[in-house]
């Protein structure tokens, strides 16, 4: 195999690997999360990182085929890793609201 093939493998291989730790990751802080307000909300929270993964994902391949201009890329990855920051702590702000108030309202 060539160079050029062997990172075509490395790239794929590193993409499927990164798909499946996200789903696995995903999977276990649903079944890790107490049933009720906290559940739904890392539910609600999975399903809406895939959507936006998935549509980055959807407009890099757009880009890539030429559908799309290159700047498009640059742009999407700019705004999803300056706006990933802010989500996490809001996130686990809430987060953290759903636990204290779930803490209080079940009995001991």
């Amino acid at each position: 195999m060539t160079g050029a093939e062997w990172g075509l493998v490395g790239g794929i291989a590193g993409a499927v690997i990164g798909v499946l730790g996200g789903a696995i990751g995903s999977w276990a802080s649903i079944r890790n999360a107490r049933p009720g307000g906290v559940r739904r909300f890392m539910v609600r929270a999975t399903v809406g990182l895939w959507a936006i993964m998935a549509l980055l994902g959807t407009l890099i391949a757009l880009s890539l085929t030429g559908t799309l201009p290159t700047w498009v890329i640059w742009a999407t990855q700019g705004v999803f890793f300056v706006g990933l920051g802010p989500a996490i702590v809001l996130m686990n702000r809430h987060l953290r609201h759903l636990e204290a108030s779930d803490d209080g309202a079940s009995p001991r």
